[in-house]
């Protein structure tokens, strides 16, 4: 039988939490969001959803900022390498967008990439997918660095 752990003192308590009210709603109509990124400022939301469809959202402005059309499929991961947004889609495709135009576009997945993952230097980009593979891009070049395919079921 597994033992009881004793809360800690400075956790919140229910009625703390019940009494939590939102300081402010945003007037903007933001797509059905599954994605989220924040940039490097920490003021600018990436808001995808399963449309295809990505916002990017100033927290500062409180208003949208740019809409940005991937095409088929919907946003499955996001991030932000500098001020631009990356995108994995459901059709494999790995979207970089620059001032509101698609600046670059991967598509090695055969079937969804499911997240991607920036390395610390920003140069590479990787991302994984359905197709039980991992790929790297030399985000420099644009171009496929390596690919490497798991067992993972």
């Amino acid at each position: 039988m597994r033992k009881k752990r004793v809360i800690p003192d400075d956790w919140a308590t229910p009625d703390l939490i019940q009494a939590f009210e939102a300081t402010e709603t945003p007037d903007a109509t933001l797509p059905d969001s599954r994605v989220l990124a924040l940039d490097t400022s920490g003021n600018i939301a990436l808001l995808g959803g399963m449309d295809g469809v990505v916002v990017l959202y100033s927290l500062e402005q409180k208003q949208i900022l740019h809409t940005l059309k991937c095409g088929e499929g919907s946003i499955t991961a996001a991030l932000f390498w500098e001020q631009k947004p990356i995108l994995a889609m459901s059709t494999g495709a790995i979207k970089i967008f620059e001032n509101g135009d698609v600046m670059g576009e991967m598509l090695v997945h055969a079937g969804a990439a499911t997240d991607i993952s920036l390395h610390p230097t920003g140069d590479i980009l990787a991302s994984v997918g359905e197709d039980k593979s991992i790929v790297f891009y030399d985000l420099t070049t644009m171009k496929q660095a390596a690919r490497i395919f798991t067992q993972s079921g």
